[in-house]
């Protein structure tokens, strides 16, 4: 369905322990307007905006132009499950940027790794929180933060930037996620 697609390509959502955590925006509503075309858009998805540029131009409410393709798509089990994909969506953008992602699976932890290859000004990951997970801030660490879900369950996740091999300044960044289970709070 070419009018239902959205510019979110090596974007995911991660469910723990029998709930939503990290979420894409999804389409509130399926008429014309701006807010119909935010919610398309790669910044309202789980992965990577570079440039301030939609992975997949999307051109109208019911439009998409060039779309972003999956390439070298690559999993892994070797103690842990690796996932290794990468898109060609900005390549039309100067500089030719690439975004690689690879995730890492493992008995309590989730790695998201980010690569942005070639020229670019900027680069953002992000990562949407579900509306009911609340985030406290571990003033002891800085790059911790604790998340409280509505199980019970609290999550331990490290947001940290670390220089690519060559990188001259934090644009050329790989963005890592780790979540860990901490404990089971009692209601």
């Amino acid at each position: 369905m070419f009018a239902h697609a959205h510019a979110d390509t090596l974007s995911f959502e991660l469910s723990l322990f029998g709930r939503r955590v990290l979420v894409n925006s999804g389409t509130s509503c399926y008429g014309c307007g701006a807010e119909r075309l935010r919610q398309r858009g790669t910044a309202a998805h789980n992965t990577v905006v570079v440039d301030g540029a939609d992975s997949s131009e999307v051109w109208s409410d019911f439009r998409v132009g060039r779309r972003a393709r999956p390439i070298g798509l690559a999993v892994a089990r070797d103690g842990v499950i690796e996932v290794r994909c990468a898109h060609d969506g900005y390549e039309r953008l100067p500089g030719k940027p690439g975004h690689t992602r690879r995730w890492s699976i493992g008995a309590d932890a989730l790695v998201v790794h980010d690569t942005i290859s070639g020229s670019f000004r900027s680069a953002q990951a992000r990562f949407h929180l579900h509306p009911s997970v609340i985030v406290h801030d571990d003033r002891e660490r800085e790059g911790i933060v604790q998340l409280d879900l509505p199980t019970g369950d609290r999550v331990r996740v490290s947001v940290g930037w670390q220089a690519a091999p060559g990188a001259h300044d934090v644009a050329s960044a790989i963005r890592c996620l780790a979540a860990q289970r901490l404990s089971r709070r009692g209601f």
